[in-house]
């Protein structure tokens, strides 16, 4: 069973884990639909942790003009799900990373075969919690 949890944003950053693996794969993916929709049609994950949107009312004058160009990453992430069959969708809340648990000193971590950014180790650190929180099988 393959897990791939996503980060998503600007530059979305994205980890798969394969059920009983020792190693990672991971990127980051900037502003380029095309590129998420090819990685997730290739990956075929059987679970896709990725961590929600929300627009809090303390946020929202920093966003005026924003072209939330995240929710369209989740809405491409929502259509995967719907258009194949079987692909179980988790979102997370922002505030779960810190209950992960994960260190970029995790064996797990560092045993990740691609390039990393801050927003690779964010998509890691929802794995982790994901991992953490459901029995694996």
């Amino acid at each position: 069973m393959t897990i791939l949890s996503i980060d998503p944003g600007e530059s979305t950053g994205w980890v798969t884990w394969l059920s009983g693996a020792d190693r990672l794969q991971g990127g980051t993916i900037k502003h380029n639909r095309k590129q998420l929709w090819n990685l997730l049609t290739t990956i075929q994950p059987a679970i896709i942790v990725f961590e929600e949107f929300v627009l809090y009312p303390t946020h929202a004058k920093s966003l005026i003009w924003n072209t939330f160009y995240t929710c369209e990453i989740i809405g491409i992430i929502k259509l995967y799900v719907d258009l194949t069959p079987n692909v179980k969708l988790v979102k997370q809340s922002a505030s779960n990373k810190k209950y992960s648990g994960a260190k970029s000193s995790d064996e797990l971590w560092q045993s990740l075969i691609g390039k990393t950014t801050n927003h690779t180790f964010d998509a890691y650190i929802h794995l982790v919690y994901y991992l953490r929180t459901n029995k694996r099988s």
